[in-house]
């Protein structure tokens, strides 16, 4: 192997270190904002920002079953918003799919499929939606610097049954 090809592999195998390590962020994300519907956990909110998003994150999402959508700025702002989000939402799980992400050096892009079925006081929902994101390699590893939805479709639902909590198996 030359001098060159260890390069080229060093750099694809730093590539696939970075796109995997922006795989996880967003499930972790993914997780961190969905209800702890179904386990006793309490959530961290300002823990879980700083460990997903960059200080100066924007974030775009929909608000309710009308996919009415609102603009947060900042890490602050965001902790205030997804506090709310956890107070207000009884159920919430996210299954995301369909991953597109470009890595350039320490800035990537990424967009995101996503279905969300929910509950909160005002009833159930389901929606369908697309992330579009940025991402920045900080040195605290990649975070989230732009995360934006798309909402394709938003319908409301009869009230879900949610299931009570269980032990595993």
């Amino acid at each position: 192997m030359t001098t060159s090809d260890i390069g080229d592999l060093a750099a694809r195998l730093r590539r696939l270190e970075d796109h995997e390590e922006i795989r996880r962020l967003k499930h972790i994300y993914q997780d961190g904002v969905d209800s702890p519907w179904n386990t006793e956990r309490t959530m961290d909110v300002a823990g879980f920002v700083a460990r997903v998003f960059t200080d100066d994150v924007v974030f775009i999402a929909p608000v309710d079953a009308d996919a009415t959508m609102t603009r947060v700025d900042g890490a602050a702002a965001l902790t205030e918003f997804l506090t709310a989000h956890h107070s207000r939402s009884a159920f919430s799980i996210h299954f995301v799919a369909n991953e597109l992400v470009e890595i350039d050096g320490d800035e990537a892009s990424g967009q995101w499929s996503v279905l969300v079925p929910g509950r909160d006081p005002d009833g159930s929902s389901w929606y369908a939606a697309r992330y579009v994101e940025t991402y920045r390699r900080t040195g605290r590893g990649w975070r989230i610097s732009r995360s934006e939805q798309f909402v394709a479709l938003s319908t409301p639902a009869a009230p879900w049954r949610i299931m009570p909590p269980r032990g595993s198996l």
